[in-house]
């Protein structure tokens, strides 16, 4: 029984800046964030679907819109919102056209 006691020790954080798990949007998007500036990219959801596309310099304006962990909202966005997003994230025509085509990818494949 004393085993156990001290193992519940040892896996609770004792540092004052461990994480904790976000309960909000905007802990969620500092989190990420957090991961971003320490380069832990393959800790971001976001990260690894842009990489797949070549777009992954986008990561941190998809964060910071809130589209960091839950991807599937990309598919419900309308054309003008779509076109707003790629604006505000100053993505270039070329890139448009991949990322057009992973939100079309996410679309058939997501449970919204």
């Amino acid at each position: 029984m004393n085993k156990i006691k001290n193992a519940k020790k040892t896996i609770l954080p004792t540092n004052k800046n461990a994480f904790k798990l976000p309960s909000t949007k905007s802990d969620e998007a500092q989190l990420l964030l957090h991961l971003y500036e320490r380069n832990r990219f393959d800790s971001i959801p976001a990260y690894k679907l842009l990489r797949t596309a070549g777009l992954q310099q986008y990561t941190k304006g998809f964060i910071e819109r809130g589209y960091g962990v839950k991807l599937g909202t990309l598919s419900g966005l309308s054309e003008k919102d779509k076109i707003k997003l790629y604006e505000d994230l100053k993505i270039l025509p070329g890139h448009t056209v991949k990322l057009d085509r992973l939100i079309q990818t996410i679309s058939k494949h997501s449970y919204l």
